[in-house]
């Protein structure tokens, strides 16, 4: 998963790129998503398109200190399809410019049934990616939205500089005849600062 998630990044070239090359990203790895095409995968049983789901992850401030507080985010499902979607998987991705991430740069904790439950981090193409959701995925209704609480902190030896997240959902699908968990939404990039803990910016630090 984590392999398949950087390499979202990856074949988006430098994380300087505009936002909407993430997208483009996708749709490269995705398909066109025009009904009848073969060997384009289908998430979401019946859906028209091979990305029915619109992904949102708010909360990302422009800065943050390394070694500082635990900052919240939300991260958002919406199923645009008219078909059920289920076992969605959504991921959250961080990546830093011209640095090498290792898994304990970030802590990244989901609040799952009422409980705080930590996420491992993989690490790969140097960029690290985390599943938030519960075990067994998301399961959405056509119009349906899903929205998780995640907070995440940077370790005191994290890399300063410039940093992404952005949020890829996942979901089974069939292709070619093998069932896949292949990207069916993603965010656009959220970038931010990691800076000294005693650094101020003029973005607020967490």
């Amino acid at each position: 998963m984590a392999g398949a998630v950087c390499a979202l990044i990856a074949m988006a070239g430098s994380i300087a790129l505009p936002a909407a090359t993430a997208h483009a990203a996708v749709h490269a790895a995705t398909g066109p998503g025009v009904p009848g095409v073969p060997g384009v995968p289908r998430a979401c049983a019946g859906a028209a398109h091979s990305t029915p789901l619109a992904v949102t992850l708010r909360g990302v401030r422009s800065a943050y200190a390394a070694g500082g507080r635990w900052s919240t985010l939300r991260l958002s499902l919406h199923n645009g399809a008219r078909t059920v979607c289920g076992q969605l998987e959504p991921v959250l991705v961080y990546g830093a410019r011209n640095r090498t991430l290792r898994p304990d740069a970030v802590r990244l904790e989901t609040r799952l049934d009422g409980h705080w439950r930590a996420v491992p981090l993989n690490a790969a193409l140097g960029e690290l990616a985390g599943a938030v959701g519960p075990a067994g995925g998301l399961r959405l209704r056509p119009g349906q939205t899903a929205t998780l609480t995640v907070r995440m902190r940077l370790a005191r030896g994290a890399p300063h500089g410039e940093w992404l997240s952005l949020a890829v959902a996942y979901g089974p699908t069939r292709h070619r005849g093998t069932t896949v968990t292949w990207p069916v939404g993603v965010t656009d990039p959220a970038y931010f600062r990691v800076v000294a803990a005693h650094a101020r910016g003029r973005g607020r630090t967490a």
